[in-house]
């Protein structure tokens, strides 16, 4: 309990003292990163990264307090859910 917490915090802490930061979410079920308050800014995934759909740099959202820390979500609810009806 709490990891996600307290990636968030110390991505957080890493940044405001000027260090470049890119928090993954890899709860592919869940967008628990979300607590970055980034999650209506989500354009790319990991998955998509991962299928060629995107570069790397194209899927990572940039806090708007502060810049050094990106997210790269890795939930994507079209794959998520295929893969749920499929199983």
């Amino acid at each position: 309990m709490g990891k996600t917490t307290t990636t968030a915090n110390i991505g957080l802490f890493l940044a405001r003292l000027g260090f470049s930061v890119v928090a993954i979410d890899a709860e592919v079920g869940l967008r628990n990163l979300n607590l970055l308050g980034l999650k209506n800014r989500v354009n790319y995934t990991a998955v998509e990264v991962l299928n060629g759909d995107c570069r790397f740099d194209q899927a990572l959202v940039c806090d708007k307090w502060w810049p050094s820390l990106e997210l790269l979500e890795s939930y994507f609810f079209k794959y998520y859910s295929w893969t749920k009806l499929n199983m």
